[in-house]
């Protein structure tokens, strides 16, 4: 439980170090480490194929859409947490993350992730992984709609950055 809530430290770790990063660059490997982490953590809650390959087609379209922010970047290496704000964030981010991890690890409190969904399938014989894709779509349909919003919005949010001055993303090269 313990290296599943470090996990979870580090997802959120991930999190704050892509929004604060100016450069691309950097955006895109804190992007990755989270994917990577937050694979990692449905992995170690028991499943083993769905991580994976929800691992691999966002890479994939981390990839492209990297490779399509890179082009129309000036700076490759800009400034990692330039303000003193961000800085005094961290440190109130780290002050707060070590005490409830302290406060976790004591015994102050105790907060449980195993278990909190349980999908109970009669004479099903389908794999562990596949259970939770028909109530995904049918009792989740909130879920998936919020997702697929989510999803327009980043689409929206990066074709607006990486647009020029008047053409949008139609503009010649």
């Amino acid at each position: 439980m313990e290296f599943t809530l470090f996990l979870g430290c580090l997802v959120l770790a991930c999190a704050v170090m892509v929004g604060a990063n100016s450069g691309i660059h950097f955006a895109v490997l804190s992007l990755v480490f989270m994917a990577v982490f937050g694979s990692c953590l449905v992995v170690i809650e028991g499943g083993s194929f769905m991580p994976l390959v929800v691992l691999l087609v966002y890479l994939g379209g981390l990839l492209v859409v990297f490779a399509f922010c890179v082009g129309f970047t000036d700076d490759p290496f800009g400034m990692v947490g330039a303000s003193k704000g961000f800085v005094l964030f961290c440190w109130i981010g780290l002050l707060v993350g070590g005490v409830c991890m302290c406060g976790h690890l004591w015994g102050w409190w105790v907060v449980g992730v195993s278990g909190l969904v349980d999908v109970e399938v009669v004479g099903g014989g389908a794999a562990d992984e596949l259970l939770g894709v028909g109530l995904m779509y049918s009792s989740g349909w909130g879920f998936v709609v919020i997702c697929g919003w989510a999803l327009l919005v980043t689409l929206l949010v990066i074709t607006g950055l990486v647009r020029g001055c008047c053409w949008g993303s139609l503009r010649p090269f």
